[in-house]
């Protein structure tokens, strides 16, 4: 018996390098995301890939974006997303302990009544379904009918990630359709809709333009930020601005300006200078309010003391800034792309 389960364990595995080689293959020859620069030769870059896995234990889904597909890169500059990004982050958020704080930022509901009770700038959360049954913001119970009036909404699953379900609300009669296409099982939350400052809404209006602000603590208490970068939505993306529906990230200088380039993920683009709905060129463009934005992110990153990094998605409305949602898992290739290498800080958060 034990001779079969270990044939089957070793077939799995040899199994799992096939897929994981077919994926090296096709990201090797994939086009560059730096035509302009010297690229590897394909061999190289394929020995570059397996060197990853083979280190790592994964497949690098960012070689190109990151741009270590062009000679000279230096691969060690970059944070691994197994080891090193959730493997740390893990350990120093206490995700192995029964008080992490991880649910507060997994919950949008939860994360409502955690940023209202300090008095942070957020959308408010008017109603919370669950199992079929609506309520009020204190959990009472009511009925479809008393949301009637509500118009201009957004229903968002409770516990999404990536932008996945999250509607438009126009009236009570899309709201009925929608409530009634709704799993029965599910968790939502109904949310007030933002309104972005005029600068945002000229970068795109299709979608609430968040800034993507990475707070960090020292050792020694201390918060900080510790990436910045600007997330915009497309006409592929639909109504948000997620990089994994299809939004465009680009980084932000210190000036608050946007760097040169905005980058699609893989399996949307490459990387362009200019909005490709609203031509407005990203290194013209300077984010508003920015030191604002930043000194509330730092701010509240004090009521989360057993984490060690947040990701804060920040609308820019005519009022200031307004905190969207946190994100204990803030994608860790995001920040890198758009603000630089991450590797040597990150890893020395957790000494």
């Amino acid at each position: 018996m034990f001779r079969i389960v270990k044939t089957l364990a070793e077939q799995t595995k040899f199994g799992k390098y096939l897929k994981d080689l077919k994926r090296i293959k096709r990201i090797a020859g994939s086009k560059s995301y730096f035509p302009e620069s010297p690229r590897k030769s394909y061999c190289q870059r394929v020995n570059d890939l397996l060197r990853w896995r083979r280190k790592w234990g994964e497949v690098h889904n960012f070689y190109n974006v990151y741009g270590q597909d062009r000679i000279g890169a230096d691969m060690e500059e970059y944070l691994d997303y197994r080891v090193g990004y959730m493997g740390t982050r893990d350990r120093m958020n206490a995700l192995d302990k029964t008080w992490n704080m991880s649910c507060l930022f997994e919950d949008k509901f939860l994360f409502d009544r955690m940023m209202r009770s300090v008095g942070a700038p957020t959308p408010k959360v008017f109603g919370f379904i669950q199992n079929g049954q609506v309520y009020d913001p204190d959990l009472n119970s009511i009925s479809i009918d008393d949301l009637a009036d509500r118009k201009d909404f957004f229903l968002k699953d409770a516990y999404g990630i990536c932008g996945n379900l999250v509607k438009h609300v126009a009236d009570y009669q899309s709201f009925t359709d929608l409530f009634a296409s709704l799993p029965k099982d599910g968790a939502y939350v109904l949310q007030e809709r933002v309104c972005q400052c005029a600068e945002e809404n000229r970068l795109f209006p299709g979608s609430v333009n968040t800034v993507r602000l990475i707070t960090a603590r020292r050792r020694n208490g201390e918060t900080y930020l510790f990436a910045k970068l600007q997330r915009i939505g497309s006409s592929i993306s639909n109504n948000v601005d997620n990089w994994a529906a299809g939004g465009i990230a680009v980084g932000i200088e210190d000036s608050g300006c946007l760097k040169r380039w905005g980058f699609f993920k893989y399996m949307y683009g490459r990387k362009t200078e200019t909005h490709p709905d609203t031509g407005v060129r990203f290194s013209e463009f300077k984010v508003p309010m920015l030191d604002e934005a930043i000194k509330l992110v730092v701010s509240l990153h004090r009521y989360f003391y057993n984490l060690c990094s947040i990701g804060w998605d920040v609308a820019l409305t005519e009022n200031g800034p307004v905190i969207i949602e946190g994100n204990e898992n803030w994608d860790m290739a995001l920040a890198q792309v758009c603000d630089r290498p991450l590797r040597k800080e990150y890893l020395s958060l957790s000494k």
